[in-house]
C-alpha cells in the first residue's frame, strides 16, 4: 500500500512539474502571439489613418472645387483607397489549442484566463463590427465608383497609392456632384470610426500582452 502510494505521489509531482513547465511555454507563445497581433493591428491602423488623411484632402478639394497640382496624386489616391477597411489581427493559434485540448487552467493564474477567454469573444464583436461597417458603407463606395473609376492595368494591390492620370473623371464635374460629395464624407466618417475600433484593439492587446508578460515573470519564463 504504502509503495502504490508513493507511486502515485511521484506520478503525481512529476505530472505537476510538467504542467508547470507546460504552462510557461504556453504563456510564451500566447505572448509572441499577441505581440504578432499587436504589429499587424498597428500596420492596418497606420493604412487605414493615410487614405483617411487622403479622403480628406478629396474634401477640401471638392468643397473648395480647388485642386493643387501637387495634391492630385494624393486625391486619386483618396478616391482609390476610400473605405478600404482592415479588421484588427489576433492570432489565436497557442490560445485555441489549450482550449480544443481542454487544457486552459494549465494557466493557473483564474484572473488571467478569463482575459484571455473574454479577448476571444471582443474579437468576435470586433469582426461583427467590421462586417457592419463594410455594409452601411458598400453603397457610398459603389456610387464612388461609378462616377470616378480607377484605371489600372496591371496588378498594384488594394492599398497601393494611384497617380491623378489613373482617375477617370473630370474634377468640375465631381465638384458640382453632391452625391459625390456625401458618399466620399460618409466613407470617410466610417473610416474613422474603424480606426478608433482598431486604436482601442491595439489598447487591449497591449494590456494583455502585460498581464501575460507578468505572469511569464512570476512563472520564471522570460518575456517577449
Amino acid at each position: 500500500v504504502v509503495g502504490i502510494y508513493l507511486g502515485l505521489q511521484a506520478s503525481e509531482w512529476s505530472q505537476n512539474r510538467e504542467d508547470r513547465r507546460a504552462e510557461v511555454v504556453y504563456l510564451e507563445r500566447i505572448a509572441t502571439d499577441l505581440d504578432a497581433s499587436l504589429n499587424q493591428t498597428s500596420i492596418s491602423e497606420e493604412f487605414q489613418t493615410r487614405h483617411a488623411e487622403y479622403g480628406a484632402l478629396v474634401l477640401q478639394a471638392l468643397r473648395e472645387c480647388n485642386l493643387e497640382p501637387d495634391q492630385r496624386n494624393q486625391f486619386a489616391s483618396g478616391i482609390y483607397l476610400v473605405a478600404k477597411h482592415n479588421p484588427a489581427a489576433f492570432v489565436q493559434a497557442s490560445l485555441q489549442e489549450l482550449l480544443s485540448a481542454g487544457r486552459l487552467t494549465i494557466i493557473r493564474n483564474s484572473s488571467l484566463r478569463q482575459m484571455l477567454v473574454e479577448l476571444l469573444q471582443l474579437y468576435d464583436d470586433h469582426l461583427f463590427y467590421m462586417s457592419d461597417v463594410q455594409l452601411r458603407v458598400a453603397p457610398h463606395v459603389n456610387y464612388t465608383d461609378s462616377v470616378a473609376p480607377i484605371i489600372v492595368d496591371t496588378a498594384i494591390g488594394g492599398g497601393a497609392d494611384v497617380t491623378w492620370d489613373m482617375l477617370d473623371a473630370d474634377f468640375e464635374e465631381l465638384c458640382s456632384d453632391r452625391r459625390f460629395y456625401t458618399a466620399m464624407a460618409t466613407s470617410l466618417n466610417y473610416t474613422w470610426d474603424s480606426i478608433d475600433s482598431l486604436a482601442s484593439w491595439g489598447d487591449r492587446l497591449s494590456r494583455a500582452k502585460s498581464d501575460v508578460e507578468a505572469e511569464l515573470g512570476r512563472r520564471g519564463g522570460f518575456t517577449q
